[in-house]
């Protein structure tokens, strides 16, 4: 899955890192606001899950993953992995094919993004 990022971004873009930083913001910033939904579903707290996504954003351990393209494939792991993890609570709530589709989809994308 990486080298897919990798090669979509030189092919599209060139040696240009910007698109890879601003898709690495993205994906960080769609992984809190995941991470923000899950814990108030969980909860039913809002202090708490907007508490877990700040301390989620404001992590310094991710200061690398975000700034150093290197790293691209730990926000793509991360956000497929709450998904994964969203789209199964979900379907356990609501039910349907779909969901269980998504989440093993996602599933599946999660175990392809790390090395």
């Amino acid at each position: 899955m990486p080298l897919i990022v990798f090669f979509a971004n030189y092919k599209f873009f060139g040696l240009n890192p910007v698109p890879l930083h601003l898709l690495t913001l993205f994906l960080h910033t769609l992984t809190a606001l995941f991470t923000f939904g899950l814990v108030k579903k969980l909860t039913k707290d809002v202090f708490v899950s907007l508490f877990a996504a700040l301390f989620f954003i404001a992590l310094f351990i991710h200061a690398e993953v975000i700034f150093c393209t290197g790293f691209v494939y730990e926000p793509i792991w991360a956000f497929f992995a709450i998904l994964t993890i969203v789209a199964f609570y979900f379907y356990l709530e609501r039910g349907g094919a779909f969901l269980y589709s998504l989440s093993l989809f996602s599933f599946l994308l999660t175990l392809l993004s790390k090395e």
